[in-house]
């Protein structure tokens, strides 16, 4: 089915991204219902004791998943000072949006790697202190690493589009664009 390698790649990450978006729609409908639902509570009856501290988790996890998005989307920050000042058909823009890309990977998985040792020493530290019966509040610091983990994946992705640019995009694999991608889509019912 895909025999240009690059384009097996692509179609990985519209499958992530397809993934990331449900999961962050998933975690803002959450997180307006539990929002809503305890302010009624507070009103007329006795508020969840624990509904304020998950509505501050999931707002980090809003936030994040928006970020790993926002890369994706490539509207999150970016070190493009050098590439504004060149014009489009400069040969040195590849070159310099290479590094500027291998730069920001190498920021992100050190990112990634202190993340791992923060969300470990927090499951030593705090582990037993629960949200809910069962779930200590350390679990949502996953957040950080995997978050991490994706942006840095998704930079990675970028710079293999660059090379793919770089070897001459569609025109390198003239026998794949005859091929028809392929689409996945999420669809949620509300009754």
């Amino acid at each position: 089915m895909f025999s240009n390698p690059f384009k097996f790649v692509f179609f990985l990450e519209r499958v992530l991204t397809k993934i990331e978006t449900f999961i962050l729609s998933s975690a803002f409908i959450l997180l307006l219902g539990v929002s809503c639902v305890q302010l009624v509570l507070r009103k007329f009856f006795t508020a969840w004791f624990w509904a304020d501290e998950f509505d501050q988790n999931m707002v980090v996890w809003v936030g994040f998943i928006g970020a790993i998005l926002a890369v994706k989307e490539n509207r999150h920050l970016t070190t493009e000072i050098l590439t504004n000042f060149l014009s489009k058909e400069n040969r040195a823009r590849p070159v310099i949006a290479l590094f500027v890309s291998l730069f920001t990977i190498v920021v992100c998985a050190m990112f990634t790697a202190v993340a791992w040792r923060f969300f470990e020493y927090r499951m030593i530290y705090e582990g037993t202190d629960e949200l809910f019966p069962g779930f200590p509040k350390a679990y949502f610091s996953v957040i950080f690493p995997v978050g991490f983990s994706l942006i840095t994946l998704h930079y990675v992705i970028r710079l293999v589009e660059i090379f793919y640019n770089f070897a001459g995009g569609d025109k390198a694999y003239p026998q794949e664009s005859q091929d028809g991608d392929m689409e996945i889509s999420i669809k949620i019912k509300v009754h």
